[in-house]
């Protein structure tokens, strides 16, 4: 590993700070469900710290353990996400059936790891379309000249999964290594968008105290049609 790939790594890794800082600055966490989402971009930095010391000890199968159960815990908050935002009950219903065959998937990985990199295909492809699915969605209904912050973080979804799906599915080939910079610069942009949707609502919210007029920052009008 040269030196710019385990630099990209490490900015990777730490990236997440900026989308989390810029959450608590806004104070999301007190606004149902991004707080939710905060705690999962928590949960997934934890895991990268984890895997770094596994790396750094050499526990190649400690490591293993982890990022196999965050290969379970991601793809079903992220259906559950945009199954929660969207206006469309066909699509609501569909994240829910494909939460239950990821989850059937991940157990039969268990036995069968050659299919690993079958199951992050599968996942990254179906979030991609489900996520640009949403992405469209609120593009349609938005009235306001602000996307809400909804809009931000399903783009996020959307770009990062549409980027990487390809090099998730070499992940038992040998080139994958060399192309895994690709996965680390997605990583990078996507919370980078994550963290300008909060800054943007961040902005907005105080120009609602001052007697602005915004649409709801939880996107009451699609919550609403459900």
């Amino acid at each position: 590993m040269n030196d710019t790939v385990y630099y990209l790594k490490i900015l990777s890794t730490f990236s997440v700070i900026v989308p989390l800082l810029f959450g608590m600055w806004g104070k999301f966490f007190q606004k149902w469900p991004y707080n939710l989402f905060l705690v999962f971009l928590s949960f997934g930095f934890i895991v990268d710290l984890i895997g770094w010391y596994m790396y750094i000890s050499s526990n190649a199968e400690g490591n293993w353990i982890f990022r196999y159960a965050y290969g379970l815990a991601e793809p079903l908050f992220l259906f559950w996400w945009i199954g929660y935002f969207t206006i469309s009950k066909e699509i609501s219903k569909a994240t829910k059936v494909f939460m239950g065959i990821s989850f059937l998937f991940w157990v039969i990985t268990i036995f069968y790891q050659n299919l690993f990199s079958y199951y992050f295909i599968f996942t990254a492809v179906s979030l991609s379309f489900f996520a640009g699915f949403l992405v469209l969605e609120i593009i349609e209904y938005n009235k306001e000249t602000q996307m809400p912050l909804s809009f931000w973080i399903v783009f996020g979804i959307f770009f990062y999964n549409f980027c990487t799906f390809f090099i998730k599915g070499m992940i038992n080939v040998q080139i994958a290594g060399n192309l895994w910079f690709v996965q680390n610069v997605a990583n990078i942009t996507t919370n980078l968008i994550y963290a300008l949707g909060f800054f943007v609502w961040r902005n907005f919210n105080d120009f609602q105290k001052n007697g602005g007029n915004l649409s709801s920052l939880n996107f009451q009008e699609f919550q609403n049609r459900k």
